[in-house]
């Protein structure tokens, strides 16, 4: 992995709430899933301390939005500012962008995954693409790129569908051209729809030359 940076985020995440009415704590908690398999739902969240769905809504982006506020005005800059800089270098080393479930394992230390969803949604340079029916969801210190990724992998998909074959790395990049800098490894990570064969090419998951399990 790259450096050795070493950080408490889930003690930074429990200080930044420390704060709040026990209520707030415990809503923000479960609905960022720390330490659960998966965030609860506003659903649930609100079925446990008998509110609706939109108000349990409401006190997370309330709660987060006092956090980010905090932190812009510089009352827990340290050691906010520290984990900010470094998840901005390593996604500079990324090449801006990087799909958010290899960038968090990739971050996450011996600490919850969740913990960096959590801090990533405080940084207000970070800046997420959710998921569609073609590409995972990413985050980006690039604002180009949240028009740029998407744009350049439909045109990969296009090509694709053109050429109907499989093809080598190099191949693939001469066609990229991207300005935000985004590493074609990364960009290849966030399609849903281009995967690598079993004999290191290229193409699209549908296809049984690349894919041999959509074989039926």
């Amino acid at each position: 992995k790259l450096g050795m940076t070493q950080f408490p985020y889930d003690k930074i995440a429990y200080d930044l709430l420390s704060d709040f009415p026990t209520r707030t704590r415990d809503i923000v908690s479960k609905r960022f899933g720390f330490e659960k398999e998966e965030p609860f739902t506003l659903e649930r969240i609100g079925q446990d301390h008998d509110i609706t769905r939109e108000r349990v809504r409401q006190i997370v982006e309330e709660a987060t939005g006092q956090i980010k506020e905090s932190v812009r005005e510089g009352e827990t800059r340290q050691p906010i500012a520290k984990v900010f800089d470094y998840f901005s270098k390593t996604l500079k080393k990324f090449g801006n962008s990087k799909r958010e479930d290899l960038f968090i394992d990739h971050m996450r230390q011996d600490t919850h995954p969740s913990y960096v969803v959590f801090l990533l949604n405080l940084g207000g340079q970070f800046l997420q693409q959710r998921e569609t029916d073609d590409i995972y969801t990413f985050w980006t210190i690039e604002e180009d790129a949240l028009r740029e990724v998407p744009q350049a992998l439909r045109n990969l998909h296009d090509y694709f569908e053109k050429k109907k074959n499989a093809v080598q790395l190099r191949q693939l990049k001469e066609i990229h051209d991207i300005s935000s800098g985004l590493a074609f490894s990364s960009l290849l990570e966030i399609s849903k729809r281009v995967v690598q064969s079993y004999d290191g090419r290229w193409g699209l998951r549908d296809w049984a030359d690349v894919n041999p399990r959509t074989v039926r």
